[in-house]
């Protein structure tokens, strides 16, 4: 997502709301606790308007698109 213009033009064009780990080796344990930890920023940011993208880290989300 991060690297492929086609998929995040994909998101723009179909309005997507998004958020997705930056890295494809986490096992769902640690993606859970990426997901959990952040639960009060991603609950925030899904309030705002479509389309967008945001990669969740351990301990904070950023905006992609």
């Amino acid at each position: 997502m991060r690297r492929n213009e086609a998929e995040r033009q994909t998101v723009i064009r179909t309005g997507a709301r998004m958020f997705c780990a930056p890295r494809a080796d986490l096992t769902a344990g640690d993606l859970a606790r990426r997901y959990l930890d952040n639960l009060a920023a991603i609950a925030h940011a899904a309030e705002s308007p479509s389309p967008f993208i945001y990669l969740v880290y351990d301990n904070r989300i950023t905006r992609l698109v």
